[in-house]
Order: structure tokens, then C-alpha cells, then sequence
């Protein structure tokens, strides 16, 4: 169906002027709804205090009230306030519990509780507006005193049916003049919208056959005089040559932002499946040294988790993906164990058997997160890919700082021997962006059988480098 300027305007504004007049109905009748729940609130809250005059001034009489008692007074209370009332009454040999409308008498077991009793048992007095019965109803809940003993507690049932039809008798008054009003305001706005929006009618049928990639094409002005129209058609043909180069821009963006988002997820993933997996183990071990190198292992990685959040959010300011290594001296076998044993549960797991050959003193200028990451990363993907059985780390200095991580598996194809492809992953990739960041390499071979992957750093690093 095809829809003019003006009746798009005049939608418009009836989108804005339905809605308010709606917003208004419902703002009274809930303000009047919540004004009379008021006034009844107060006027039953007299009520208990009657009530509790009532019933004491009855007790006062004897020190102990019976069944029949109760009954009678509930009676004359109910009676004298014009509504249904409950007691509830403990004496020293049972409860008991009378209802002015059941007209009877029940005792100790018989007694169904609610949250209502128990709350004003608790010295509180409380309501609630609800169905009882069947019949929207004011429930208020008042404690029962005698001199400073608790001794039972009341309820007041005021049916609410008076009220509200007062209150949906509004509600449709208001319904009818929304109505009135409405269709004033759609009338009006039609005939005003109609005689002010006709150059835009003719503008717009310009527009509907105008193709945004035609980059010779422009809106043409087809009035003999300059006017409103005349300016909208010139900033829409400045607007478009200003789009053109947002969509080229655009593009650009969004092949950046895939790459960030790939780069990032891949990142997340190892320390939250660290966290899941430690987790998971907590629910089923019971030793405590085990359960407590879980904790820390939990704590360890949500901590990098955060710091690769803050970095997340550093570089969203940015134009363009990066993340940074901040590298400071320290022991990379110390990085190493850190790895291991982050990872040590999902090797047992598997069934893999891991074998730790290294030097104890390897200082390097490094970042330990982002060689963590690296090293998470190549043992996930022997965990994962290559159906190994065991898993081999080795790590020396020969020059430069050299670190091997060897599966057993079934071993990669010819053509991905010694470096790594672009095409085997987000996971590898990143860790050849990490190495290089630190001023080493990361080989990969075939070692017959398995794979082999190894780190090389200098021993004397930059203080400093960016990953792009």
C-alpha cells in the first residue's frame, strides 16, 4: 500500500499523540486506584486498632479465653466494623482459629498458615490486595496483644468490589474522551499536513527511483522558484556524495572490526574455558589441597580474563585493532609452571600424559600474560586437534630462550611444515603475532609423529612492543 508524505506525517504525530493519550489514561486510573487503596489502607488500619480495643477489653475480663469466647467476639467485631474478620488466638492448650463468615470454630491442627499470619505473629502488621476468595479483596494482618504478650493475631477481609467499579467506571470516562480527542487531533493534523507537504510528496517520488550507486545521478529541482524544497534538494545531493564515501569508509570498518572480534573472542575463550573446567572440578573433588590449587587457578585466570577486559576497553577508543605486550624481566620457566598448571586438569582429563623438561633459571624480558596466552593456546590445540596421548615441554637457552611444545598425534600436512599458515586459525596466528612482538619467531614442524612448535626469544628483548 502506497502512503503520501502527509499521511506519513500525520502516522507520525498519531504515533506520538496515541501513545500520550494512552500514557495519561493509565497515569489517572492508576493514580485513582492507588489513591482510593489509600484511603481504604488508612480506614482499615482504624479498624485493627478498634479490633485490638475490642478483643482486649474482652480479655481483660478473664485471664483466659475459650473456643466460644473467641467465636463471640470475633462476631461482635465483625458486626461492629462491617466486615469479615478472622482471629486467630493461642491459648495454654491449643489454638484456635474463627472466621465470622464460616461461622465456626477450628482448632490447633486445622489452622492453615500463610505468610500473612506469620508476619503479623512476628509483631508486624501488613496487607496485601489480592483475590481472597475469589473476590479481589484489602487483607490487612494485625498482631494480637495482651498487656505485652503476644497472643494471637487478626485479619481484616474488606472486598474491594465498590471500589472498583468506581474505579473501571473512570477508567472508561477516561477511554471515551481519549477516543474524542484522538480523532480531533488525527483530523486537524491531516488537513494542516496536507497543503504543507506537498513539494516533499513531489521530491520524494524524485527519490524513490534514485539509485545510490549511480554515481552520476543527482536529485533535479523541478520548480520555477527556490524555496524550502529547493534547499532540501541541494543538502540531499551534498548528503549523498558525503554517503558514498561513508559506505567505502564503512566497508573498511567492518572487515576491521570482523578481525578485532575474531582476534578477541579467541583471546576470551582459553581463560573462560580454564574457568569453567576448574570450576566444574570444585563440584567434584574433596580434597582440600586440590580444591584450594582449583580456587587458585580459578582466580588466576578470571584475573587475566579482567586485565584482557580493561585492554579490551583501552583499545576501543582506538581506530583500529592492537593489543599490547607491556614486557618487564622475569623467570619464563616460573610462566611455564603457571601454564601447566592452569591447564593440568584437562590433560587428565583427556588422558594425556604430560612430560615438563626445562631449565629453572630462564630470564627474559616478557609479558607473562601474553606468553600464557601462547602457550594456552598451542596445549589447547594438541588437546583438541591432534589425538596425542602425550605432550612434551621443553624449554632451554642456547643463544636465545628457546621453549618446545611437542604432541604425539596424528601430526599436520606437508605444507603447513615450519611456519604458520594464515589459513590454520585465529589461535596460531595470534601466537606468531605474540612471538614477533617479543622480537622471536614461533616455528612448527612435523616431528614424526606429532607436531612440534617452537618458541624463540632473544634474551635481551625490547622493554616494549605492539601487536597490529
Amino acid at each position: 500500500m502506497r502512503i503520501n508524505t502527509a499521511r506519513k506525517i500525520t502516522i507520525a504525530a498519531t504515533l506520538i499523540v496515541l501513545p500520550s493519550l494512552l500514557a495519561l489514561n493509565l497515569l489517572v486510573s492508576h493514580a485513582f486506584e492507588q489513591y482510593t487503596l489509600r484511603i481504604v489502607r488508612d480506614n482499615l488500619y482504624n479498624a485493627a486498632q478498634t479490633a485490638q480495643l475490642h478483643f482486649n477489653r474482652n480479655l481483660a475480663q478473664q485471664d483466659e479465653l475459650l473456643g466460644h469466647d473467641v467465636f463471640f467476639i470475633n462476631n461482635d467485631l465483625s458486626a461492629q466494623l462491617g466486615m469479615r474478620t478472622q482471629l486467630y488466638y493461642l491459648n495454654h492448650f491449643d489454638t484456635v482459629f474463627v472466621d465470622s463468615q464460616a461461622q465456626v470454630i477450628e482448632h490447633g491442627p486445622g489452622l492453615e498458615e500463610d505468610q500473612g499470619w506469620e508476619r503479623a505473629m512476628d509483631d508486624g502488621m501488613n496487607y496485601i490486595v489480592t483475590d481472597y476468595e475469589g473476590t479481589r479483596s484489602f487483607v490487612l494482618d494485625f498482631p494480637l496483644f495482651s498487656v505485652q504478650d503476644l497472643v494471637g493475631a487478626g485479619r481484616i477481609v474488606y472486598e474491594l468490589d465498590a471500589e472498583y467499579e468506581l474505579i473501571h467506571g473512570l477508567r472508561r470516562i477516561m477511554i471515551v474522551i481519549s477516543l474524542i480527542l484522538f480523532i480531533l487531533t488525527v483530523t486537524m493534523l491531516a488537513a494542516v499536513t496536507r497543503w504543507t507537504v506537498l513539494p516533499l510528496v513531489r521530491l520524494k517520488r524524485q527519490i524513490v527511483d534514485f539509485d545510490i550507486d549511480d554515481r552520476s545521478d543527482e536529485v533535479a529541482y523541478s520548480y520555477h522558484f527556490q524555496d524550502e524544497v529547493y534547499d532540501l534538494t541541494g543538502a540531499f545531493n551534498r548528503m549523498l556524495a558525503r554517503i558514498r564515501v561513508l559506505i567505502t569508509s564503512l566497508k573498511t570498518e567492518q572487515a576491521k572490526q570482523k578481525t578485532f572480534y575474531d582476534h578477541m573472542t579467541h583471546e576470551f575463550k582459553t581463560p573462560l574455558t580454564n574457568i569453567i573446567g576448574y570450576g566444574q572440578l570444585l563440584n567434584r573433588v574433596e580434597d582440600s589441597n586440590t580444591r584450594r590449587e582449583c580456587s587458585q587457578q580459578v582466580v588466576s585466570e578470571a584475573g587475566r580474563l579482567l586485565r584482557l577486559v580493561n585492554e579490551l576497553l583501552v583499545q576501543s577508543k582506538l581506530s583500529e585493532y592492537s593489543f599490547r605486550v607491556q614486557k618487564r624481566r622475569q623467570n619464563l620457566s616460573t610462566v611455564i609452571d603457571a601454564a601447566v598448571g592452569t591447564i593440568r586438569h584437562r590433560l587428565e582429563k583427556n588422558g594425556i600424559e604430560l612430560r615438563v623438561d626445562k631449565d629453572e633459571e630462564l630470564w627474559v624480558s616478557l609479558d607473562s600474560d601474553r606468553i600464557t596466552e601462547l602457550l594456552l593456546n598451542v596445549l589447547d590445540n594438541a588437546i583438541r586437534h591432534s589425538d596425542t596421548k602425550r605432550i612434551d615441554v621443553s624449554a632451554w637457552t642456547d643463544g636465545q630462550t628457546m621453549v618446545s611444545l611437542r604432541d604425539y598425534g596424528r601430526g599436520m600436512q606437508e605444507a603447513q611444515n615450519r611456519e604458520i599458515p594464515q589459513t590454520s586459525g585465529y589461535g596460531l596466528v595470534i601466537c606468531r603475532q605474540i612471538a614477533e612482538a617479543h622480537g622471536g619467531s614461533l616455528h612448527i614442524h612435523s616431528a614424526e609423529p606429532g607436531t612440534e612448535i617452537i618458541l624463540e626469544l632473544p634474551n635481551e628483548a625490547s622493554r616494549r612492543g605492539v601487536i597490529r
